[in-house]
């Protein structure tokens, strides 16, 4: 896929998610209307208004944050095999350590607000998780490499000096 192409589909579907969020908050203010009896028109008139600030803001941000991801592929492409499986531990290391987060927030009432902080704390941990790895990458290819902290039954015995007192 070219580059140009990625961008223009980023863009829209960036877009379509931000006018979908707008479009959910109006109808959750608009049945908060209904229940207060604040008139038909207006939660119909803001859930529109949503919707359009939505599309509008996703025009506006996904062409940049898609400019951020090309460069960060590029700067995947840059890496060493080495980088690379750093990185990708970092990254599933950080996702788990996020998955436990979300039972826990899971009764806090407001979804916008859940939805939100579950996604920054996914964000942080996807990046402590990565520079970690990163900065420990030889020691855990080492680790990769061996199978494991000790493979064999002659490198354990060579680790435990009391293994020869019989």
């Amino acid at each position: 896929m070219r580059l140009l192409n990625f961008r223009a589909l980023f863009t829209v579907a960036f877009s379509a998610m931000l006018g979908s969020l707008g479009a959910y908050i109006g109808t959750q203010l608009r049945a908060a209307a209904a229940v207060r009896d604040m008139g038909p028109s207006y939660p119909l008139q803001v859930t529109i208004a949503l919707t359009l600030v939505g599309v509008l803001l996703g025009f506006y941000v996904g062409p940049r944050i898609g400019d951020v991801i090309i460069r960060a592929g590029r700067a995947l492409e840059q890496m060493s095999a080495p980088d690379k499986i750093a990185v990708l531990t970092g990254a599933v290391l950080g996702i788990l350590l996020s998955l436990p987060l979300y039972s826990l927030l899971s009764p806090l009432p407001n979804a916008l607000f859940r939805i939100s902080f579950d996604a920054v704390i996914t964000v942080i941990l996807l990046y402590l998780g990565i520079v970690a790895t990163m900065s420990m990458k030889t020691e855990l290819l080492a680790i990769l490499a061996r199978g494991g902290p000790i493979s064999s039954s002659a490198e354990a015995a060579e680790s435990n000096p009391m293994a020869d007192c019989k």
